[in-house]
């Protein structure tokens, strides 16, 4: 016999279905090409229900924004101890960084933030998330590059590596341009290596 959901797991069920409806949706159309309304429907779900649970567009929106941060930070789990040297730790965190930026979910986010451009609560909510998403990128940054040492990396290097990676990313979402993966990401760790090198040489002179 099948157990009967309670109220909280119906709600629970509803809430998940809606947030990754709208998910796949942005990812797939983006924000400007899909409303609320539209992804409650995809879910099987009307929109009064939809209603309910997140009180408004706007309140959906958020919660969608919040999966999408989790997503990504998920993408990219800081680790228990860092590298055993400072290319190892770099290898890691450059493709830790592009599993979060190569995802669905990246694509799904940077659709959200475009198309809440016209909206001051919205875009000051999604900068908050956005900031906290930076500050996971940067513990994961220490946590995986050994520092303490000379010609440690310092966070200018990983703003580099981060910028780069972007760009990538944004190349693959707006320019459905099919990078040659393997061959990019080892440039951006070689760079990040030249540059620590280049670091420790003017530290030592």
């Amino acid at each position: 016999m099948t157990k009967r959901m309670t109220q909280e797991e119906r709600r629970a069920e509803t809430s998940e279905r809606l947030i990754a409806t709208g998910i796949s949706l942005v990812a797939r159309r983006g924000l400007a090409s899909v409303t609320t309304k539209t992804i409650a429907q995809e879910a099987g779900i009307t929109w009064g229900a939809a209603q309910y649970l997140f009180g408004n567009k706007i309140g959906f929106l958020t919660s969608l924004g919040r999966r999408l941060l989790e997503d990504l930070k998920n993408q990219a789990p800081i680790p228990g101890r860092a590298a055993s040297s400072v290319r190892a730790g770099l290898e890691t965190f450059v493709w830790s960084v592009w599993c979060s930026y190569s995802s669905p979910s990246y694509i799904a986010w940077i659709e959200l933030v475009r198309g809440s451009r016209g909206d001051r609560e919205m875009r000051d909510a999604l900068k908050v998330m956005q900031n906290d998403y930076i500050d996971h990128i940067s513990a994961l940054w220490h946590a995986t590059v050994p520092h303490g040492t000379a010609g440690a990396p310092n966070e200018i290097i990983m703003h580099h590596i981060v910028l780069t990676l972007s760009g990538l990313a944004a190349r693959r979402i707006f320019l459905h341009d099919e990078i040659a993966e393997n061959e990019h990401i080892h440039l951006c760790i070689d760079m990040a290596v030249r540059m620590v090198m280049e670091k420790t040489q003017v530290s030592g002179s």
